[in-house]
């Protein structure tokens, strides 16, 4: 066949297609009318399933340049709260295809009459299939609803009378837990989100909404229909299946989430004799495993349960899923829970830090986890460390020394930096220290060389510059690091300075390449804003030693009313007004001037914005020192060895927030608002290194909602450094 000949073939068989579209939409659309449901009981049963509020809906919306697209509640007016309540004819227009219907699924404040869990990456097919098996088991018949993209699922649950919005959420958590447990190979990386979404809605809010089904411009593509799962093949007849659909009673939840509420001993409807007991897991009497990057788990003769149980271990909620859900943003390639286990045909590979807890694991169910070492080490001659530790040093230091994966967590002024000295004398093994930021290179060794009386050319560098290593004791930046990975395999241990840092995926990836046998993290505060600390004990293994000395000094707080009023709503924006804002700058200038007995740092999130208070300062002769990351290298050491003696320091948070060490500070200024407690405990504790009784000056924007919600978030970082406030304004 030639190819003029190949291309009239093709011609016919793509006109034979479009009859065949043709003939198979029109014998649809003969069915539809030859079904016994008429035009007023399909929508009623449509309402009495789908709608959730009857006094307001929602409608889809595509702007007129076709950038922007969602659902709104439809209102009388302009106002936006004199809804539409929905219709018999608004449903007809959903169905006929003139409109898109999304209703809003929580009545009543805090109760729900159906629950949709809402897949949509990938493997949402995989995932839907074992959700359907884990439903049938629980004696539950879900509806499976084909998405509008085509690429996705919308799993439907009906009750037969509304149930606390709360309840559904369980029944839905332990639909999906079950499905993950059901198989090792299931992760519902597909899973979306879940409908209701809150547990309560406030009586001036809506909730979230679910967008509806049976849209009739979807439904003849094959979408928003409901579908056989097994067959992925649409129902042939919609309104027959949805007219004998299985609903859910209260009983059978309430039986549900009794037997299988994950030994929940929180849950106020059980009581403790009635708290279902998790099966005994088994354990085969001796399992082999290596440790190495890793811990390589050999899992021929590990049941089901024991490695789901690995699984758990090694995964964590994505606390960014939640904040995103809460916001009723889109979760779409946010994944609701972080693994951070692996499985190839012979190993579960689970992380080097949980090491210890898995063998407890292993020994609390009288079975035995050999474990074979071929992690690296290369020993190095001894170092002399020549300081005489305090006595709480020497117990934190001990405490590390029996553990192969720690963290130290103390706060500054406590002397990390020498407990880490004192462990790489005693392990006597190569070592790396990674550093966050390029100007803590020089001070670690500066220390360094000071605590072993050895010469600066004996520790090799790498960052800010220098490329210089000696494989012995080195120094690195931790981005100097992204370049090349490899380099952390030739060392036997590594000792991590604000190891909080490690959870950042450019800093955890070479981390695990990470092959020695020690592993020492040091932090003023293991808590991160993002809820993404569990990386860091996956890695770097549990807390050896946590410092809670009593803060016997009584520091003061003093908070200074700012009558600055933001005219944006974005917080990012908000700082470039405040930046600017004549006013407030003088505010701060004039709160400066009060403590001209004092040693001041003074911390902003912006460059321009200190070079606008140094100006200020200038103006009334008042002498500083600017110092910040943006400097060159030379002029940044020259400023920092005239900061040794300034009375006044101007500096971003972000470079005097780690590290840092000027000993005569003993007042902060914070310029500008910071929303977390654990930023404030690292910037306090930069200030009073030598024992002084300090002052913080924070400003009070009380007109900026944002901002005032962000004065009384960071309180608690006062109350933690024992800062107590001079008015009634530092709410703890």
């Amino acid at each position: 066949m030639n190819l003029f000949e190949l291309r009239e073939k093709l011609k016919y068989l793509e006109s034979e297609r479009i009859n065949l579209d043709n003939e198979i939409l029109k014998t649809k659309r003969e069915i539809e009318k030859l079904s016994p449901f008429s035009k007023e009981q399909k929508i009623e049963l449509f309402k009495s399933l789908f709608i959730g509020r009857y006094d307001v809906f929602a409608k889809y919306w595509i702007s007129s340049d076709g950038l922007k697209k969602g659902y709104s509640p439809t209102t009388y007016t302009f106002k936006g709260n004199d809804y539409i309540p929905i219709s018999n004819e608004i449903i007809q227009q959903h169905l006929q295809g003139k409109i898109r219907l999304g209703t809003y699924v929580v009545v009543n404040q805090n109760m729900a009459k159906f629950l949709v869990i809402d897949l949509d990456k990938t493997s949402f097919i995989e995932d839907s299939k074992a959700i359907n098996k884990i439903s049938l088991s629980l004696g539950l018949k879900p509806l499976f609803e084909l998405s509008k993209s085509g690429n996705g699922i919308h799993i439907w649950y009906f009750f037969e009378l509304p149930i606390k919005a709360k309840d559904a959420r369980k029944l839905g958590d332990i639909i999906i837990t079950k499905a993950m447990d059901s198989s090792s190979g299931i992760d519902m990386t597909s899973y979306d989100r879940m409908f209701p979404n809150q547990d309560f809605v406030s009586p001036d809010a809506l909730g979230n909404l679910v967008a509806l089904p049976l849209h009739y411009g979807s439904r003849y593509e094959n979408k928003t229909v409901f579908i056989d799962i097994n067959t992925m093949q649409p129902f042939e007849n919609q309104w027959e299946i949805l007219q004998n659909i299985s609903k859910i009673s209260f009983y059978q939840v309430a039986a549900i989430l009794k037997e299988h509420l994950l030994n929940s001993n929180n849950d106020e409807n059980l009581i403790p004799w009635e708290i279902k007991q998790e099966k005994p897991l088994v354990f085969p009497k001796i399992t082999k495993a290596i440790l190495y990057d890793a811990l390589y788990i050999e899992k021929q003769n590990l049941s089901k349960e024991v490695l789901n149980k690995l699984q758990r271990l090694s995964s964590f909620s994505n606390p960014e899923f939640f904040v995103l859900q809460n916001l009723r943003k889109s979760t779409f390639n946010t994944p609701r829970i972080i693994t951070s286990f692996d499985i190839n045909e012979k190993y579960i590979i689970v992380p080097r830090g949980f090491t210890q807890k898995i063998i407890n694991l292993f020994n609390s169910n009288k079975a035995q986890l050999t474990i074979e070492d071929k992690r690296f080490i290369k020993s190095i001659h001894k170092l002399n460390f020549t300081l005489t530790l305090k006595d709480e040093q020497k117990l934190a230091l001990g405490k590390i020394l029996v553990q192969d994966y720690s963290i130290l967590i103390a706060p500054p002024g406590f002397g990390k930096t020498a407990i880490a000295a004192a462990v790489i004398e005693k392990r006597k093994v190569n070592t790396l220290i990674l550093v966050n930021k390029s100007n803590l290179l020089d001070q670690w060794i500066e220390r360094l060389c000071e605590y072993f009386q050895i010469d600066i050319k004996t520790i090799g560098k790498l960052g800010n510059g220098k490329k210089k290593l000696n494989s012995s004791l080195d120094i690195a930046t931790l981005q100097s690091l992204k370049n090349k990975p490899e380099l952390i395999e030739e060392y036997s241990q590594i000792i991590i300075d604000e190891v909080h840092h490690i959870p950042a995926v450019s800093f955890e990836v070479p981390l695990k390449r990470f092959k020695g046998k020690f592993i020492l993290g040091l932090s003023a505060t293991p808590a991160r804003q993002d809820g993404m600390h569990p990386i860091m004990f996956m890695q770097c293994g549990e807390i050896a030693y946590e410092s809670k000395k009593e803060i016997k000094k009584v520091h003061t707080l003093k908070t200074v009313i700012s009558t600055f009023e933001a005219l944006s709503d974005d917080f990012s924006l908000i700082l470039n007004e405040m930046v600017e804002n004549f006013d407030r700058n003088n505010l701060i200038i004039s709160e400066i001037e009060k403590l001209k007995d004092r040693n001041i740092l003074v911390l902003s999130e912006r460059i321009e914005h200190l070079n606008i208070l140094y100006h200020l300062l200038d103006a009334k002769k008042i002498k500083s020192t600017l110092i910040h990351g943006g400097l060159k290298s030379k002029m940044k050491k020259e400023f920092l060895k005239e900061a040794n003696s300034s009375s006044i320091i101007l500096s971003t948070s972000s470079f005097i927030g780690e590290g840092i060490d000027f000993s005569h500070l003993d007042a902060i200024v914070l310029a500008m608002p910071i929303s977390y407690w654990g930023r404030i405990v690292q910037y306090l504790g930069r200030i009073g290194r030598n024992g002084q009784d300090c002052v913080a000056i924070d400003f009070f924007d009380e007109n900026t909602p944002i901002l005032r919600s962000s004065f009384h978030k960071r309180q608690r970082g006062y109350k933690k450094m024992g800062y107590v406030p001079t008015n009634g304004k530092g709410l703890f």
